[in-house]
Order: structure tokens, then sequence, then C-alpha cells
């Protein structure tokens, strides 16, 4: 199923369809309406460039004009998707302030493609295994509540997912 345009030409002095020559892409297309001076054909294109070449000849001489035509396929690209899976929920909370965080970020190939923000700052300090759409960081919390966000952006979007973990310092206490 190839994609197709609609070429039209206004030709004078010529009598008709058979004084008239149109090639695409070097090959004679014989696959064309013409009435009242107007050229029309639905050419087939071809991925890059193509070549739509128009001539016409009477007693009196010829001439020609063509136009380049440039088809691009645009591969469609799935927007990211991101979502923590350790923790898998947000207001967890723990009793140590070093946490290992797992967060699955699908449709992105590039570390550069991720954004990880640790309570409102830009944080670099992560690795990203695009075979296993996986982000690791180990972070150290501080006392209270800990904003954790990623962000993932590519062609076909953008995705974002956060969650809050609040860390508790264990008290301990020691009977005297």
């Amino acid at each position: 199923d190839r994609p197709t345009v609609k070429v039209e030409a206004n030709i004078k002095y010529v009598e008709s369809r058979r004084d008239i020559e149109l090639e695409v892409n070097g090959r004679r297309k014989t696959y064309f309406e013409f009435e009242n001076g107007c050229l029309i054909a639905d050419i087939d294109l071809q991925e890059g460039k193509n070549v739509v070449e128009v001539s016409a000849q009477n007693n009196d001489g010829s001439d020609q004009d063509d136009i380049v035509i440039y088809y691009e396929t645009k591969t469609r690209v799935d927007a990211p998707q991101v979502e923590f899976t350790d923790p898998n929920r947000s207001r967890t909370t723990i009793t140590g302030d070093d946490k290992r965080i797992t967060v699955m970020v699908r449709n992105v190939t590039r570390k550069s493609d991720i954004d990880l923000t640790f309570n409102g700052r830009h944080n670099s300090n992560f690795d990203f295994n695009s075979r296993t759409e996986t982000l690791t960081a180990r972070l150290q919390l501080k006392e209270g509540n800990n904003t954790i966000k990623v962000q993932a952006e590519n062609d076909g979007g953008r995705d974002e997912a956060s969650v809050e973990i609040e860390y508790k310092k264990e008290i301990i206490i020691k009977p005297t």
C-alpha cells in the first residue's frame, strides 16, 4: 500500500494526450487524464526523492517541466511509560536512610531521555538498562519526607511518576 499524490499540470497548445509524456522517477506513466488543457495523474510515491517530469510537444516545438516530491515515512513512536516498582507505592515509611529504587521506564532508549529528581534537585547518579527498561539508583534519604520523581520523554510524548518515602530514624533506647 504505497502513498499517492495527485499531480496537476496546465498544458497549452497541445491537441491530445498523445502529445504529452509523463515520467515518474525515470519511468514513463501512461495512466493520466488530460482534459481542457489540464493533466491529472495519481502518482505512487517511493521513500525519498520522487521526480515527476511532464513534457509536451506540437508542430512548433516542445517544452517540459519537472517537480521533485520528497516522501518520508515517520515511524510511530510509543510514548514513554514510567512506573515505580520499588517502592511500588507512595507514602512508604522506612527506618534506614539508604534506599535503592527501581523504576520501569518503557519506550526510551537512552539515559539522556530520563530525568530523575530527588527532593527537588536533578540527580544524574542513576543507571538505566535499555534492554530491561529499568532505572536503578541508590539514594541517601533525609529525615522526614523525600520526594522522588522520574520523567521520560521521546518523540512519542512524555510520562512521569513520583513517590514519597518517609524516613523515620530508628531510635534505640538502651535500658540503664
